[in-house]
């Protein structure tokens, strides 16, 4: 890393070397390295969803009319878990996190938090009607696990986009009676956690998002 960069500048470095990095998986040019989750994404995101590095994707955000039908068939759940989303918040929120709510789809129905003023490029897509569908947004924790249907954490550069790179992202599928995705749960935050909260934070979603 060169001597004397501003921290905007460092990011953007960052930000050029990881779309040197995919623009190169694309072409075939180097093997994908790291978990198998994250592989399997990033080979959709390039060899089905046909998404551009080098162009990262305008924020898709549903209009108010459209974030009102995305919301309907949940509203009776955010209603019944607004306790337990306000609690679960409590205790990320000392970390830096930020909490989301989406539907199965992807589609942000409730929020809580600020973003960092660090975040303010990545804050783009963290509100409500922003859509994180691995389609549209490349790998990221929303995404990714309402592909693969299980918990997971998303680190900085395993994001796929590089305007997600500075987030560090964790969620879980939560399901509804019959055992279906009914809401994805996902906290993020900018700057990268210590190993064991990530880690425990993975553990504790999975549990209290199960059945």
């Amino acid at each position: 890393m060169e001597l004397g960069l501003t921290k905007a500048g460092r990011f953007e470095q960052a930000q050029r070397q990881h779309i040197a990095a995919v623009a190169r998986l694309g072409e075939g040019r180097e093997a994908l390295a790291g978990r198998e989750i994250i592989q399997r994404s990033w080979r959709r995101c390039v060899d089905d969803y046909r998404l551009d590095p080098s162009r990262p994707r305008p924020v898709r955000v549903l209009t108010h009319e459209a974030l009102v039908d995305s919301r309907e068939p949940v509203d009776e759940l955010l209603y019944v878990a607004r306790a337990g989303v306000d609690q679960l918040f409590a205790q990320v929120a000392p970390m830096g996190y930020v909490l989301l709510l989406t539907d199965r789809y992807g589609v942000t129905v409730d929020f809580r938090g600020q973003p960092r003023a660090g975040c303010r490029a990545a804050s783009r897509r963290l509100y409500l009607g922003a859509d994180w569908d691995e389609r549209h947004a490349g790998t990221c924790a929303v995404g990714t696990c309402i592909h693969e249907s299980r918990a997971l954490t998303c680190h900085q550069r395993e994001h796929f986009d590089a305007t997600h790179i500075a987030l560090t992202c964790t969620a879980a599928p939560i399901h509804d009676p019959r055992g279906d995705p009914s809401q994805c749960s996902i906290s993020r935050r900018c700057s990268p956690p210590a190993g064991w909260r990530a880690r425990a934070l993975r553990c504790h979603w999975s549990r209290s998002t199960r059945g």
